[in-house]
């Protein structure tokens, strides 16, 4: 098992633009998680990875319908996207 970190210091209007940032979050949920605490388990609705809190962190789970909606009509923000989970990742 491989583990990456995608944490950050920064909230998502210091990685995204406003406007990139606004679209993400309009159908959104939210959701605090513990330092340790799981958002989700490897297996669960067939994950390949379980997400760890590595401290209090503010997420928000963006249904995947609508993430995919945001990428297809909006490819400057794919761009983002995109570029977000390459550079955490590494």
């Amino acid at each position: 098992m491989r583990e990456y970190s995608l944490n950050a210091t920064q909230s998502l209007d210091a990685v995204l633009s406003p406007r990139h940032a606004q679209r993400l979050c309009a159908a959104r949920q939210t959701r605090v998680l513990d330092a340790g605490e799981f958002l989700c388990h490897q297996g669960d609705d067939a994950r390949d990875a379980s997400l760890i809190a590595l401290q209090r962190s503010h997420v928000v789970l963006i249904a995947p319908d609508a993430m995919l909606q945001l990428l297809r009509t909006d490819g400057d923000c794919a761009v983002h996207v995109i570029r977000l989970v390459l550079d955490r990742s590494r």
